[in-house]
Formats: structure tokens, sequence, C-alpha cells
């Protein structure tokens, strides 16, 4: 119940901030020149424009908050792992979260177990495949998990997280579209003002065009840094959570003078097909990749060479 509510919260709040952008140019742009909007071939197209793309950013939004990111199957296991094997694997792992033992031994059993070919998850009481991580907010494991957003309430993972990108780019386009709208009505204002004409523009307007500046100022910022930080990472085909663990290797590999190359790193073109989908046209819409089409639990690494040194 506690998120459900938590969900009918950030919905109602990501749709009252679109609406009102939304409202604002009707208010400020539309309804001022219906003759044009509502009478001229390119006022309709103009109309459609803004309709289609506010049409993606509620359906992205709406794709990214219901799709789960793809949890670790119960009772998975690595198929090449023996059976003594793996109950020595999940006693270290359990012991290393026991209470009963003292701070040496606890970190001498995390070396020990940071070099374990197989990765077992304490609180879920199972293995997980490498990319996977717990996460606590859905209490459980996520597949090739990038990160828990509170602004959608969900995990970015394997199955939705070019939906988050995809909705940064609409949410971009639309503050964009809506501000260019904004601008163009201030140009022809400051034109009249010039020409010794009277401007159409009201106090009113004025202060919806500077209240919406200063909300989608900040929002459009935050969105354009967070979608070139993402589009780094899936050019990489790294994860937030494995951004960090990538630099210190590499950064280790260079400091012993040696070749390192990120084991899922296909190069930037096949990361992005691998992430977006095959057809460009699927990159900017909020439907799955069709590049999706192998076991997530196996992620694709690229041929171990001898000079190569990879780390998962």
């Amino acid at each position: 119940k506690k998120e459900e509510e938590k969900m009918k919260a950030l919905v109602w709040f990501v749709s009252v901030v679109m609406a009102l952008i939304y409202i604002s140019v009707f208010v400020v742009c539309v309804f001022p020149n219906a003759d044009f909007f509502f009478g001229t071939v390119l006022g309709y197209f103009k109309m459609m424009l803004m309709s289609t793309v506010l049409g993606m950013v509620v359906l992205s939004y709406h794709r990214i908050i219901t799709t789960p990111p793809g949890f670790v199957p119960r009772g998975w296991k690595p198929s090449d792992i023996h059976e003594d094997e793996a109950e020595e694997v999940m006693e270290k792992f359990r012991r290393m979260d026991s209470d009963n033992i003292d701070s040496r031994e606890r970190q001498k059993l995390r070396e020990e177990v940071k070099h374990f070919k197989y990765r077992y998850c304490v609180k879920c009481d199972a293995f997980k495949p490498p990319r996977s991580h717990h996460c606590r907010e859905c209490k459980a494991c996520v597949l090739r998990m990038d990160h828990h957003c509170p602004w959608v309430n969900n995990c970015g993972g394997h199955y939705n997280h070019k939906y988050f990108m995809v909705f940064l780019l609409w949410g971009l386009v639309g503050i964009g579209y809506g501000a260019l709208m904004f601008l163009v009505k201030i140009g022809w204002m400051l034109k009249n003002i010039s020409d010794g004409v009277p401007h159409n523009m009201t106090p009113i307007q004025g202060i919806i065009i500077i209240s919406n500046f200063c909300l989608i100022l900040p929002m459009s910022l935050g969105m354009l840094s967070l979608l070139v930080y993402h589009l780094e990472l899936a050019a990489t085909n790294t994860t937030t959570i494995e951004y960090n663990d990538r630099y210190m290797a590499m950064k280790e590999a260079r400091r012993n003078k040696r070749e390192y190359h990120w084991p899922y790193d296909f190069g930037w073109k096949q990361n992005l097909d691998l992430f977006f989908g095959k057809s460009i046209i699927l990159w900017c819409l909020p439907v799955p990749s069709d590049r999706w089409n192998f076991d997530p639990c196996h992620y694709p690494t690229v041929p171990i060479s001898p000079t190569l040194e990879l780390i998962a």
C-alpha cells in the first residue's frame, strides 16, 4: 500500500508539471493566435507536433514506471558449478554476513570472496549472475541493474533502462519546444515594440512565461546532464554501478602497464545497437529493443585475448 501511494504521488507530480507546461503554451501562444493554429496547414502541423511530443513523453514515462527491470529467476544457479563448490560459496558468503564474526575475519572473507568466480546474494540467499545487483527498494536482485530511480519508483535494469533514456530525450524535446514557442512570442513582442506597433502580450502571459522558465531551466539542465551521462554509459555498455569499477580497473591496469578492456564493450556502435535496437528508428521509441534476444543471465562478452585483462 505504501508503494502504491508513492507511485500515485509521483505520477500526479509529473503529470501536473507536464500539464502546466502544455497549458501554458496554449494560454500564451495558441489561444491568442487561434486563427493561425486552427485555421492554417502550418498551424495544424505545429499542433500535431506538440501533441505528438506530449504523447511520447507520457508513453515513455508510463513504460518506465510499469515495466519491470528484470529480476534474477528464482533458483538460478551457474550451469558450470558443482554441488560441493556451490555449498562452499554459500557458506563463505553467509559467514561473511554473520554477526558472529569479528571485523578482521569479515575483512579476510571479503578479500577471499572478491576473487570467487561465482556471485552470491546473502539477502536473497541465492546465486546471482554477472551484472546483477540486489536492490534494497525492490527487495530483489535486478538483472543488469543501473540504479533505483525515486522519480519513477522503479529500478533501471535490463528490460527498462532504454525507456528511461527515451523519456529523458522526449522530455527535453518537449521542454525545448515549449521554450522555443515562448521565445518566439517574446521576439514578436520586442519587434512590435521596436516598430512602434502595439503588442498583444498581457501581464498574465508574461508571468506565465517567467514562471515556466524558472521551472523548465533547472529541469532541462538536470535532464540533459542525465541523458549525456547515460548515453556515455550505453556507448561503453556500462551501468552506473559498474562505472566506478570500470574506471578503477582501467586505472590499475595503466599503473601496472597492462592493457585493459571492459568485457562487455564491443565498440560504441555495437554497444548502442545492443542497447537501443538494430534500427535507428527504434532508438527514439519507447518499444523493446529488437536486440534483447539473449538470456540476460548470460550477457555476451568480448572474446578474451591473451594480451587483454578482462575484469567482470
